[in-house]
């Protein structure tokens, strides 16, 4: 056969992404039939960890009288299977804080000058060598049930210690006393589940009552949602992707700044570091150094001055520690594109637990903005109190103020949705720091732990022949906190270019609009190209690129014009739509979310009817359980009411 065609790739692909292979050898035919002789449509899939047993695998070139031909193959049973590897870290399950708080005082104690940070992090990680035994085989490691509590796992040590002794009493022949405890035990355990998991249920119904898109629906979909695994890659292929991703700006602007003034500076205090430390996240996997956030989180609580010297240090020496600037990565497939493209994966990088309390940095900083001047409001991403929703009904309410007047008066909007090519990676460090510089002028100290945070950045990433790492040299710091905060403050000048009149740019992270009105469509054209001219000049003083073929063009008007029309956007003729997608609305060109409304319909019956494989087909499951369920509907068809809900009432009038 001399290709793979269009439903060969599509298996293909299929199969890299879900983690199996194909076990064909050679490019003998298995199929004969008239017109179709010479193809291979009869594959053979395994799993990666059987691949190794699958030996001689040929087509048998015999008459079997069907158009098929026969396929062997050898099973071996005493190949040697792969081993997973070793877990790394803690089982932050089995902590014993009392013992965590005594091995870190004890080992203080024997502290004397050196490094803070990492004679701290030492003490910190031998605490926890002592208070917690390492991971073990992973297969064995599940997350608790939802139900679990501190009061069920103290009844079952007590139940099975009671059957342990029934046990022992009733090969001695005498075991009433121990009969009788292990009941008691036993019952009380079961009560306990049972209440637990009544209770548990109860809040789950009543949490789907008040937010559509809480617990019950992450449960739901976690059930409905394929695993995406990452299809093993060569070294070349993943060294491409990782390049790729994070692309190289070496800019050392450690060296072409000017200095920073010396100026008092602020030192943390306990208040600060335990409310960071009650933030963070629990039951996440850590970062290199595999110190779970659980563990900082009672140190915070009982011996905050270990943390508190080290964090200090850091912003009086105005030096953030290269292992915090560690980061591993993970990448996570995107369920579309070819799986051999850096495209088709969303990178996730981990970062040390021990830095991420740079929260306490996050404040003063947003602080210093705010006293800056601040952000501009038409920036929607990564800002308290703001949302995707912000960002669509600043959109449509520019759209429908439009529409008032008569026939002839009425302008047109015209909405572009620009694409910016890898921006969170791409953006520069030194226009972060010279944008803290210039335009908010933050105070000198945080001005050094920022520049010193930005430098020698690296990641790790894992592939056939081993660990490698690479310097970062650009982009938002992925999977820290400040990260957002710093893309923010790099981006928002774009928002502050000078537009033609009744034009301005509507953004939520790296995802903008051009919201451009107009008395007609060829005043539209006119500043569709100076929006068009002045983003790109901006972009590109900035390192970035826009991808002009990836725009996507809208006219919003109810004026009786054609609105599917030709216009240029840079070197490119792009068509205007009948309706565009922003932030997950389908936007049409009347407003009356149509096209919205039709779409989300069908994403809720394909949810239903998966929906349907989890209840029972004989009886059912019970109203609760089927209410559970089906509220994942709702919170799909319900996401962005508060845009579209106006157009349904005006249409039952």
């Amino acid at each position: 056969m001399p290709s793979t065609d269009s439903r060969g790739r599509r298996v293909l692909n299929m199969a890299a992404r879900i983690g199996i292979l194909t076990a064909n050898v050679g490019a003998t035919a298995t199929f004969n039939r008239l017109g179709n002789e010479g193809t291979i449509p009869d594959i053979t899939l395994v799993s990666e960890n059987g691949a190794h047993k699958i030996t001689d695998w040929k087509v048998l070139d015999t008459n079997n009288g069907s158009d098929h031909n026969y396929i062997t193959f050898n099973i071996a049973e005493n190949a040697v299977t792969t081993v997973a590897p070793k877990r790394k870290g803690w089982n932050v399950k089995r902590l014993d804080k009392a013992r965590l708080i005594l091995e870190i005082d004890a080992r203080q104690n024997r502290q004397s000058g050196g490094d803070i940070v990492n004679q701290n992090m030492a003490t910190i990680k031998q605490a926890c060598n002592a208070a917690m035994p390492k991971m073990g085989n992973p297969r064995r490691q599940g997350q608790e049930v939802y139900w679990w509590t501190d009061e069920i796992k103290t009844l079952r040590e007590t139940c099975i210690k009671n059957r342990r002794r029934l046990t022992r009493a009733r090969r001695r022949g005498q075991f009433t006393e121990q009969e009788s405890q292990f009941k008691k035990s036993k019952k009380d355990l079961t009560t306990a589940i049972w209440k637990s998991k009544t209770e548990k249920w109860k809040s789950l119904c009543n949490d789907v009552n008040t937010d559509p898109w809480g617990m019950g629906y992450k449960i739901v979909m976690k059930k409905l949602r394929a695993r995406r695994t990452t299809p093993d890659l060569e070294e070349g292929q993943m060294d491409h992707i990782v390049k790729a991703l994070f692309p190289d700006h070496t800019y050392s602007f450690s060296r072409s700044t000017t200095p920073i003034a010396d100026e008092q500076v602020e030192l943390f205090t306990v208040d600060e570091l335990q409310r960071a430390a009650k933030t963070l996240k629990r039951r996440k996997a850590p970062g290199p150094d595999n110190i779970p956030a659980e563990v900082l989180t009672v140190i915070a609580e009982n011996r905050p001055q270990i943390l508190m010297d080290m964090y200090n240090e850091c912003i009086t020496s105005g030096k953030f520690p290269d292992t915090w600037k560690l980061q591993r990565l993970v990448l996570i497939s995107k369920g579309k594109g070819d799986p051999l493209t850096p495209s088709a994966y969303r990178p996730l990088c981990m970062l040390n637990t021990t830095g991420k309390l740079e929260k306490m940095i996050k404040p003063r900083l947003s602080a210093a903005i705010e006293r800056g001047g601040g952000l501009s409001p038409r920036q929607h991403g990564f800002r308290p109190g703001r949302s995707t929703i912000g960002a669509i009904q600043e959109v449509v309410s520019q759209a429908l103020s439009s529409q008032q007047g008569n026939h002839f008066s009425r302008p047109v909007v015209l909405l572009a949705t620009l694409d910016v090519k890898n921006a969170f990676n791409s953006v520069q460090w030194g226009n972060t720091i010279d944008a803290l510089k210039r335009r908010f002028q933050i105070s000198g100290y945080l001005m050094r732990i920022i520049q010193n945070y930005l430098d020698n950045r690296r990641v790790l990433y894992q592939t056939i022949a081993g660990e490698k790492c690479i310097d970062i040299t650009s982009g938002a710091a992925q999977g820290s906190i400040l990260g957002p905060e710093l893309w923010n403050i790099s981006y928002d000048e774009i928002f502050h270019l000078e537009m033609p009149d009744d034009t301005f740019l509507v953004g939520y992270a790296d995802d903008i609009v051009a919201v451009i009105t107009a008395r007609n469509t060829e005043y539209a054209q006119r500043k569709l190209t100076q929006v068009m001219t002045r983003v790109k000049r901006w972009l590109n003083s900035h390192d970035l690129k826009l991808a002009d073929e990836k725009t996507e063009l809208l006219l919003v008007t109810r004026r009786r014009i054609p609105l599917e029309i030709d216009m240029r956007v840079g070197e490119n003729v792009i068509r205007t739509r009948k309706d565009i997608k922003y932030l997950g609305v389908r936007l049409d060109s009347k407003l009356t979310f149509s096209s919205h409304i039709q779409e989300t319909r069908k994403r809720a019956t394909v949810t239903t009817k998966s929906l349907s494989r989890l209840m029972a087909n004989v009886g059912g499951p019970l109203q609760s359980r089927r209410k559970l369920l089906m509220e994942v509907s709702n919170a799909i068809m319900l996401y962005g009411c508060e845009v579209w809900a106006g157009t349904l009432e005006t249409v039952c009038r």
